[in-house]
């Protein structure tokens, strides 16, 4: 932290804004009893929307933090299904905090971005049931999701330029 090789004394907001988005999926994932330790006791609280386990949101944590450093590493993602990528997102945000989520969906500009993109209504998949159905409904997120799913973005016939 710059602040420490200044030799200043960093307030507890500032550590914690400069932790990294992996620190904070690993509080949520396994390790030195952080279902007792942190979870049950009070983590849980920082996700108000979500009804479910610590595993299953841990595994769609990692999923949005692998995506986020393919993207803050300027891997390309054309590729990828984004539309499905956004749908995790934005049900993430929702787990976090519902109304945010609602302004976002409204006013965001992703889905001008991705113009050709189909929603996932129309596409019918899995993986984006996964994100909006109930937990412990026996899908797994590691065999459902954008990277295994038909693509999202155009049919076949009509490849982007």
């Amino acid at each position: 932290m710059a602040l420490g090789r200044q030799g200043l004394t960093p307030t507890s907001s500032e550590v914690v804004s400069e932790l990294p988005f992996g620190f904070w999926v690993s509080l949520i994932g396994r390790g030195n009893h952080y279902d007792q330790r942190l979870w049950r006791t009070t983590l849980y609280q920082a996700f108000p929307g979500y009804r479910g386990g610590r595993h299953a949101l841990h595994r769609k944590l990692e999923f949005l933090r692998v995506l986020r450093n393919e993207i803050a590493h300027h891997a390309p993602i054309s590729h990828q299904h984004l539309n499905a990528d956004q749908v995790a997102i934005m049900a993430m945000l929702g787990f976090v905090d519902a109304p945010l989520a609602d302004l976002v969906a409204l006013y965001g500009p992703v889905p001008a971005v991705l113009p050709r993109a189909r929603s996932c209504d129309e596409q019918g998949l899995a993986f984006c049931q996964l994100w909006t159905s109930r937990p412990g409904d026996g899908q797994r997120p590691d065999l459902v999701g954008p990277r295994s799913s038909p693509s999202l973005l155009v049919p076949p016939s009509e490849d982007l330029p």
